[in-house]
C-alpha cells in the first residue's frame, strides 16, 4: 500500500479492497490460512529487512538515504513476492486490477470462481490405505471466499470397499468416494445452519479433486443442491479440473490452492500422524512398564481392580481392562463381593480377583485383546482370558489379598512374565501383577522372596515414568467407572422406594 505521507509497505488484510476506489493497493492472494501469510510475511523480512529499514527511517540521521534505500528494496521485494507466495504461503497468484481467465491476477477474480465450490482430500494419518481422510469444501462467491468446511471420514467411513483397486486406482476410489459422502452431508445441512437465507450456499458450479466414480452419483449431487437450494439453483455441473481450454489454468490454480490449504488444515488440526504419535507413545509406555516390573514381554492387555462401597455397605470391586494403551470399555466389569457381609478391602479383593482367575483358568470367553468374537448374553461370554498383567489399586496390603485371590484360583504370580504350564510353585498358569498407591503414585510387585512365599517390593522411583503414567489412567479410569455404576445403582434403588 502507498501513501503520500508514509512508506508503502506490505501487509496481510481480512478482506479484499475494492481497487476502483484504492488505486494505490496492489492485492496478493488470496490466502485461505493465516499460517500462509505469516510464513509469506516472515520469509520477507528475514530476506528483505523493511522494518528494520523503517525504523532507521524513523529514527535515524541520514534520513532521505534511508528513505530511497528503503524505496528500492521495497520495490524489489514486491518483484520476488509472487515467487515465495508460491514457495511459502500456498496463496494465489501476483497482484493486479480485474483478471480475466488464466490471468495473472487474484486467483478468486475469474469468472470461473465467481459461484462454484471447490473440493478437495488428503489422507488424515500415515495409513492411506484405510485411514482417515479429511475432505475440504471451499465456497468462492463473487471473487471472495466465503466459507470452508471440513469432513473428516474416520476408518471405513466414505470408502467402497467393494470397489478397491490397487495403487493410484484405489486411492481416487477412496478420495472420490469421501468427496461423495461430503458433499451429501454438506449440503444436506444448510437448511438449518443458514436459516433464510440459504440460497448462496449453493454453488452453479462444484470443482472436485477426484470423481465420484460414476455419472449416477454426480447426478445425485445435483439433484440434491436443486432440491436443497428450493429451485433458487436450477442446474449445478459437477466436475474435475479441465486439462486445456481457456478455463484450465484458472482450475489447476485454484485446486492446488484447495489441495495445499487442505494439507495444511490437516496438519494444523493434528490429524496427520497423530495416530502414529499415539501408537509411538501407548508403545513407549508398555515398554517402560515393561521395564519396570521385570516381565519378558511386553504387556498389551492389562486389567486393573479398584474396591469401593458406600458407608461400608454394598462393596463393589471394579475392572477396566486397556488394550494397547485404550481403554476397552465393552470389557469393564462390576463384581458384587458376596462372601461376607461388611467392608472389609482385603477379603473383597481376595474374593473378587479369585473369582476372575478362575474363569480365565476355565478357559471360558475369546481373547481379551480381541474384537469381541461373542456377545454377552450367549453362553460363553467374551473377556475372560488371562490378562498379560494385573494392576491392584492399593499398596503393600492390597497386592498381598490379590496374590492369595489369585493362588485360591490356582493362579501363581510370576515377576518375569505370563506363563503356562508348571508355574514357579508347580501352579498352572502364572501372570505377573503389581499395585499402584495413590499417595505417592508407588508401583509394587511380587518377587521371589527367600522362603519361597514373595515379597511385595517398590520397583519405580519417579511418579511421572511413561509406564507408571499408563497405570495412572488405569486406576483413575476405574475409579471412574466405580463410581458411575454406584450412582447408577443408588438412582435406581431410590426410585425403587
Amino acid at each position: 500500500m502507498n501513501s503520500p505521507d508514509s512508506l508503502p509497505r506490505i501487509y496481510s488484510s481480512p478482506r479484499k479492497f475494492d481497487t476502483r476506489f484504492r488505486k494505490d493497493v496492489t492485492q496478493f492472494g488470496p490466502f485461505t490460512t493465516a499460517v500462509g501469510i505469516e510464513r509469506v510475511l516472515e520469509n520477507l523480512e528475514e530476506k528483505f529487512r523493511l522494518r528494520k529499514l523503517a525504523f532507521q527511517i524513523k529514527f535515524g540521521e541520514n534520513k532521505t538515504e534511508l528513505r530511497r534505500q528503503y524505496l528500492d528494496t521495497f520495490e524489489e521485494a514486491v518483484k520476488e513476492l509472487p515467487g515465495i507466495i508460491e514457495e511459502r504461503g500456498g496463496g494465489g497468484g501476483g497482484g493486479g486490477g480485474e483478471e480475466g481467465e488464466g490471468g495473472e491476477g487474484l486467483l478468486f477474480d475469474s469468472e470461473t470462481n465467481f459461484d462454484r465450490d471447490v473440493v478437495a482430500v488428503c489422507s488424515a494419518d500415515d495409513d492411506e490405505e484405510e485411514g482417515a481422510l479429511l475432505v475440504q469444501v471451499l465456497q468462492l462467491r463473487k471473487g471472495v471466499l466465503r466459507g470452508k468446511f471440513n469432513y473428516e471420514m474416520v476408518g471405513g467411513e466414505g470408502t467402497n470397499q467393494g470397489e478397491k483397486g490397487e495403487g493410484e486406482e484405489n486411492r481416487e476410489n477412496r478420495f472420490g468416494e469421501a468427496i461423495f459422502e461430503a458433499l451429501t452431508r454438506h449440503f444436506s445441512s444448510f437448511e438449518q445452519q443458514a436459516g433464510g437465507s440459504i440460497a448462496s450456499a449453493f454453488p452453479s458450479e462444484i470443482l472436485i479433486m477426484e470423481g465420484l466414480g460414476s455419472k449416477e452419483r454426480e447426478r445425485e449431487i445435483r439433484d440434491l443442491v436443486k432440491r436443497e437450494s428450493g429451485g433458487a439453483v436450477a442446474k449445478c455441473v459437477v466436475r474435475k479440473t479441465r486439462a486445456r481450454g481457456p478455463a484450465a489454468k484458472t482450475d489447476k490454480k485454484v485446486m492446488a490452492l484447495a489441495v495445499k490449504n487442505v494439507q495444511e488444515t490437516a496438519r494444523v488440526r493434528g490429524l496427520e500422524g497423530e495416530g502414529e504419535r499415539e501408537r509411538s507413545w501407548k508403545k513407549k509406555q508398555a515398554e517402560d512398564l515393561q521395564t519396570i516390573l521385570q516381565m519378558r514381554k511386553v504387556p498389551r492387555v492389562v486389567e486393573c481392580f479398584d474396591v469401593s462401597h458406600t458407608s461400608g455397605l454394598d462393596a463393589v470391586c471394579s475392572r477396566v481392562v486397556f488394550v494397547d494403551g485404550k481403554p476397552r470399555k465393552d470389557l469393564y466389569r462390576i463384581f458384587k463381593v458376596k462372601g461376607f457381609e461388611g467392608n472389609d478391602d482385603y477379603r473383597s479383593i481376595r474374593e473378587v480377583i479369585a473369582r476372575r482367575m478362575k474363569r480365565g483358568v476355565a478357559g471360558e470367553g475369546g481373547e481379551v485383546g480381541g474384537k469381541g468374537e461373542q456377545k454377552e448374553g450367549t453362553s460363553v461370554e467374551k473377556g475372560w482370558e488371562l490378562p498379560d498383567l494385573v494392576c491392584i489399586d492399593g499398596g503393600v496390603g492390597q497386592l498381598g489379598a490379590a496374590v492369595k485371590g489369585m493362588r485360591d484360583a490356582g493362579v501363581d504370580f510370576m515377576a518375569g512374565g505370563r506363563g503356562e504350564g508348571e508355574g514357579e510353585r508347580g501352579v498352572g498358569v502364572s501372570i505377573p501383577i503389581c499395585s499402584l498407591a495413590k499417595k505417592k503414585e508407588e508401583v509394587f510387585t511380587y518377587i521371589e522372596g527367600e522362603g519361597g512365599e514373595g515379597e511385595a517390593r517398590l520397583v519405580n522411583s519417579q511418579a511421572d515414568e511413561p509406564g507408571v503414567l499408563l497405570l495412572r489412567a488405569l486406576r483413575d479410569e476405574s475409579h471412574r467407572f466405580a463410581l458411575a455404576k454406584h450412582r447408577a445403582r443408588r438412582r435406581k434403588m431410590f426410585l425403587a422406594q
